[in-house]
C-alpha cells in the first residue's frame, strides 16, 4: 500500500511550514513535475516524493546552492534516472532513510507522550503520599 501524505503532514515530517512545502512542489511543478490531486483537487505526496523533499532541503543547505538549483537538480536527476533501466530489486537508500527518520519522528513524540504520563503519576504518586502522611 503507497502512503499519500497531505501538505501539513508533509510540512510536519520535515519540520517546516506548509508553506514552505508549497513552495517547494510549485518549484517542482515548474520544473515539470506533477504532483497527484485528492478528489477536492489538493495536492498529495507519495514517499517517493516525501524523499524529493528531504533531498532538496539537504541539496538547499549546501553552500552555494539555492532552492531553485536544487529542484532543477533534483528533476534532472530523475528525469536522467527514468532513461536509465533499473534493477527488478533496487533500493532507494532515501526511502529507507525516510522510513527511519518517519519512524524515529513517531517514536519520540510516543516517548514524550509517556514521559509526560509518567510525570502525571508521579504528581499523583505525591498527592496521595502527602494524604497519608
Amino acid at each position: 500500500m503507497v502512503n499519500s501524505h497531505d501538505v501539513v503532514s508533509v510540512a510536519d515530517i520535515l519540520g517546516v511550514s506548509p508553506s514552505t512545502v508549497k513552495k517547494y512542489y510549485l518549484l517542482m511543478e515548474e520544473n515539470d513535475h506533477r504532483f497527484q490531486r485528492n478528489t477536492i483537487g489538493r495536492v498529495i505526496f507519495s514517499d517517493a516524493e516525501l524523499n524529493l523533499f528531504l533531498k532538496l532541503i539537504s541539496l538547499k543547505n549546501e553552500p552555494g546552492m539555492t532552492v531553485k538549483k536544487a529542484v532543477e537538480q533534483i528533476i534532472g536527476e530523475m528525469n536522467t534516472s527514468a532513461k536509465e533501466p533499473q534493477p527488478i530489486n533496487s533500493l532507494d537508500p532515501l526511502i529507507h532513510e525516510q522510513d527511519f527518520l518517519s519512524v524515529t519522528k513517531q517514536e519520540f513524540r510516543e516517548a514524550i507522550k509517556i514521559i509526560e504520563q509518567i510525570e502525571e503519576l508521579k504528581m499523583d504518586l505525591n498527592q496521595t503520599v502527602k494524604i497519608i502522611i
